[in-house]
This record gives C-alpha cells, sequence and structure tokens, in this order.
C-alpha cells in the first residue's frame, strides 16, 4: 500500500519538475553602460612643451571611434591643412592625430574635441576633452568666456566659430581673407564658449556661423556677431561677452531670372525693399511694357510681359534701377506650353475675424477695381458702406468696413469689377461672408514699463516665432489687442532705432549692431473669452 502511494506521487511530481527545469530564463545583458570612456595615456603628455613631432597618440580603456570630427574638433590657432585623425569610421583604443602642417614657433595649440570622442557600444561621450601642447617654452593660460545668441530669434545657431585676431594687424578686411590666431566653438547643445590658452595681448572678438568651415566671412551665406571694441588680455574672470548673430542685407542686385511661363519671368533682387525700384524692359532691343508683382514672403519678383508671339532666341532685356545704381541681366525665351490666365481667388464662403479685412486676390496682375460694381449687402438687404485698397505689389484688393458679431454679409462682384494687366476681367461672383462672435476670441492689454526709448514694436508670436499682431508706439506704454485668435504667445519688443518701422539688422564694415531685442520670458495663453491684463518690466 504504502510502496504503490509513493510511486503515484513521483508520476505527479517528475513532470512538474522537469517542465520547471526547461523553462527558459530572459537574457538581461546586465545594467547599460553609462560610464564615459577613460584615457588612460597620451604621447607627448598633455600640456607637453617644446613640442616638435608630427603624431599625437590617445589610448583609452575601452574601444572609442570619432563621431562629427569636421562639426567638433577644433584646432586653435586653426591649422591651414586639416588635422588628420585615425581610425575614421572605425573603432580603437587607440586614436592618432597627424599634423600635415608646419606648426608655428613658440605657440600654445589645443585640440578641441568637444563630444566627438565616443565608446564604440553606448556612444558614452568623453566631453569636453582638450589636448594642449606647446611649441616653446611656455604654455599660455589666458582665457574670456561668453555666449553667443541670435540677434531676433530665441533660436540660436549650433556650431557658431568664435574667434581672436590680433589688434596691431587688424582691418576691416581681415575677416574676409584671413584665418584667425584663436578659435573655438559652441558645439550643439548650448550657446556658451570658452577661449583658453591665449597669449598676453588684445585682440577683436568675432563669432561667425561659417557655412563653408573656412574660418572666413561670407555675409552672402554666414551670420556674423562682434564687439566694438578690442579686447585686452588679461581679461577679468567675472566678465562675460554676449556675441548677438546677425544676416547682414544682401546688396540689391538682380539675380537668377527665369522663364515661368510664357508671359512671367521671375529672378531674385536681395533683402531690399520692394518700393525702391523702377523695372524697364526690352524685347529684342525694343522696349515693351511690364508689370511686377511680389512673391509672397520671398526676396523676388515676378515680371509679367505682355501677350507677345514669343519666337525661339527672343532676346529680353531687363534693366533694373534702384537709388541710382542700374543692373541688367539677358534671358533668351523660348515657347512654353503654359500661359497664366486670370484666375480671381475670392472666398465662396469664410469666417473674416474681426481684426482681418476681407481680402481678394488674383492669378494675374490687377490692374484696376471698379468699387461702383460692388455690393455689400446684409441679411436684410441694407447696404453695408465700404472702402477699397487696391495693392498692385503685392497684387490684392482688400474690403475694408465695420464688422459686428454674428452677422452673415453678401458680396456681389458683377462682371469687369476687376481687369487685369492683360484687359481680362471676371464674371459675376458671389461671397458669403461669416462674422464670428467676440467670445471666441481673446482681449490682451499690454502695459510694458522701463521702456529706455521710443519708438518700440511690440509683436505677438506664436510657437514657431511666426508674427500674428504688432503694434507701433512713439510715446505709448499701453498696446491693446482685441479679439484675436486664441493661442498661446510670446512677446517681442524691438528698440526701432532707425524708426523705419521694422527690425534693422546689422552691417559689419559700417560697425553697426542690429536693433535691440527684448522676449518677455513667460508665454502668455491667450483663451476664448478671456480678457488679459499683463504687465511687462523690461530689465535695466
Amino acid at each position: 500500500m504504502f510502496k504503490s502511494k509513493y510511486w503515484f506521487i513521483l508520476l505527479i511530481l517528475v513532470p512538474i519538475i522537469l517542465t520547471n527545469c526547461a523553462k527558459r530564463g530572459s537574457i538581461t545583458g546586465g545594467p547599460k553602460d553609462t560610464l564615459a570612456p577613460v584615457l588612460t595615456s597620451s604621447f607627448p603628455k598633455n600640456y607637453s612643451k617644446k613640442f616638435e613631432g608630427k603624431t599625437i597618440t590617445l589610448t583609452f580603456d575601452e574601444y572609442v571611434k570619432v563621431k562629427d570630427a569636421n562639426k567638433q574638433v577644433i584646432v586653435s590657432p586653426p591649422l591651414k591643412k586639416q588635422l588628420s585623425i585615425t581610425p575614421q569610421g572605425g573603432a580603437s583604443k587607440t586614436l592618432t592625430l597627424r599634423f600635415t602642417d608646419t606648426l608655428q614657433d613658440n605657440t600654445t595649440y589645443s585640440i578641441n574635441f568637444g563630444e566627438s570622442i565616443i565608446d564604440n557600444n553606448e556612444g558614452n561621450p568623453y566631453s569636453a576633452f582638450k589636448y594642449v601642447f606647446s611649441t616653446g617654452d611656455v604654455i599660455d593660460s589666458l582665457k574670456l568666456s561668453g555666449t553667443t545668441s541670435d540677434a531676433l530669434s530665441q533660436t540660436n545657431d549650433d556650431y557658431v566659430s568664435v574667434m581672436l585676431y590680433p589688434a596691431e594687424t587688424f582691418s576691416d578686411s581681415t575677416i574676409y581673407k584671413e584665418t584667425p590666431l584663436y578659435i573655438t566653438n559652441t558645439l550643439e547643445k548650448n550657446s556658451d564658449f570658452t577661449l583658453d590658452f591665449v597669449k598676453e595681448g588684445t585682440y577683436y572678438l568675432i563669432a561667425l556661423k561659417d557655412k563653408g568651415r573656412v574660418n572666413l566671412f561670407d555675409p552672402a551665406v554666414d551670420k556674423i556677431g562682434f564687439l566694438d571694441e578690442p579686447i585686452t588680455f588679461p581679461v577679468d574672470s567675472t566678465t562675460t561677452f554676449n556675441l548677438k548673430m546677425f544676416q547682414e542685407i544682401e546688396p540689391f542686385a538682380l539675380k537668377r531670372p527665369a522663364q515661368q511661363s510664357n508671359n512671367k519671368v521671375s529672378f531674385g533682387i536681395g533683402k531690399t525693399k520692394f518700393e525702391d525700384f523702377t523695372i524697364d524692359a526690352e524685347l529684342n532691343n525694343n522696349k515693351i511694357e511690364t508689370r511686377f508683382t511680389r512673391v509672397t514672403e520671398k526676396d523676388s519678383i515676378l515680371l509679367w510681359l505682355p501677350e507677345l508671339e514669343i519666337q525661339k532666341e527672343d532676346s529680353l532685356k531687363i534693366k533694373l534701377s534702384n537709388l541710382g545704381e542700374t543692373y541688367e541681366q539677358a534671358l533668351k525665351l523660348k515657347t512654353m506650353k503654359q500661359t497664366d490666365t486670370l484666375v480671381v481667388n475670392i472666398p465662396k464662403s469664410s469666417a473674416l475675424n474681426f481684426r482681418d479685412n476681407f481680402t481678394i486676390t488674383a492669378s494675374t496682375p490687377i490692374e484696376t477695381f471698379d468699387a461702383t460694381k460692388v455690393t455689400l449687402l446684409k441679411k436684410d438687404s441694407t447696404a453695408v458702406p465700404f472702402e477699397v485698397v487696391l495693392n498692385k505689389l503685392n497684387n490684392k484688393v482688400e474690403l475694408l468696413f465695420e464688422k459686428h458679431e454674428n452677422e452673415v454679409l453678401t458680396a456681389t462682384f458683377l462682371p469687369e469689377t476687376l481687369v487685369d494687366f492683360y484687359g481680362k476681367a471676371n464674371d459675376t461672383i458671389v461671397a458669403k461672408i461669416n462674422i464670428p462672435v467676440y467670445t471666441d476670441f481673446a482681449n490682451l492689454n499690454i502695459t510694458v514699463e522701463n521702456i529706455k526709448e521710443f519708438p518700440i514694436i511690440l509683436q505677438l508670436l506664436d510657437s514657431k516665432e511666426k508674427v500674428i499682431y504688432e503694434a507701433y508706439s512713439e510715446k505709448e506704454t499701453e498696446f491693446i489687442f482685441n479679439a484675436i485668435e486664441p493661442n498661446k504667445y510670446t512677446v517681442r519688443i524691438i528698440y526701432d532705432t532707425d524708426k523705419n518701422g521694422e527690425w534693422t539688422t546689422g552691417n559689419y564694415l559700417l560697425k553697426q549692431q542690429p536693433e535691440e531685442v527684448y522676449y518677455y520670458p513667460q508665454v502668455i495663453d491667450a483663451r476664448a473669452n478671456w480678457e488679459i491684463n499683463q504687465t511687462i518690466t523690461i530689465p535695466q
């Protein structure tokens, strides 16, 4: 009886034990490696003097590789020939640096690796490592610190080069044709910089967003920041320098004409005011009548040609005059499949916000707009008085009228209300205009304190720093924005020093700094049916 019970228990337990033994455990691989690689040795040793070699070896406690060396590895003073770092693309415990340049005598060199050295497995960086040596008897030890910031935007550029030039050999043309004596950069994640291992002396401090990576200023593509006066080392360790980065306005020019259709040519003109120039055109040496319109939000225009029979190899000569300067370009025209025809863009049914005007645009240049052929009626057929503003440069017509909430208006445009450059006109168009209710919008009242000078421009920006609303003041400190779209707004205040109604950038050769800008650090949440009173105190 006892033996039978014993075997019965075994028959039950053995399969359970075998099943549990067969279960697979999950392999975790251990804790994640979060430690940076460690430099175990270098040859020659870091901070060596009387350096005469051509190679440097760096040995680490694990396999490392170099990432983004062309952006992050900075040699100061700059080398004419790029420093060679091997291996490239592979992993090794040893990095070899080779100089193909002749090093200067009695000079302290620093090689700043930023965060380019990372371990092979997890990419942990060996941060802010600098290898320093001197070809003379002394390691220069002076330094300065600072920041770079965009002069207009809150978004700063990364990898900004910050440079020092000796004052005794410096002229206005130096940064265009000569590399600096000392250089560093701001790397990717912040706008701070430190220029160290500098020799006593007086220097000019320049920052460049150097698109070509050549340590020379190209105003067509590079941003620049500079101090007005030179700096004499040694510098007080508590002093920091801020360089405001800006893009200069390109010189006015007629650029890249291109035929877009049988009757339209486009070209760039640089960042200039569109009202400041005139255009003449000749086709096969015969003057022709043209019109031009602005390409919205671009530094270019469209030149509209008359209805002509374009022949192969017809030559169009464009002459553009601006403030006494004349520019000419020639373009060989060709017959194209596309010819622009009139299309009038009037919203057939739209909600019109209180701060907006009812706007009409067209696909071809608007020549005339006959307000007598337009009616604007309420539901009870009562006429609503309005004014018309024709803007030929931007090729639009605006209807201005008093708006009342929750109102529906009917706008009727009879035939030939609008006539374009080619004599073409619209057919009858009927549009419904819906005025919303005030409770769908917000009211924002802003009081600004500590304004140091007038005039100022106060702007409300969206999350992408697009200007949604703005106001101009020559003496007022209170700004009222009624019936604005519910949104989260950033406030930007511009000191309009030149009184031209817009932010003005800087100019290096003229030693002109960009106009000063202040950002209110808090985002204003303007909600529907809210009235917000906000006081902004500008720091002194």
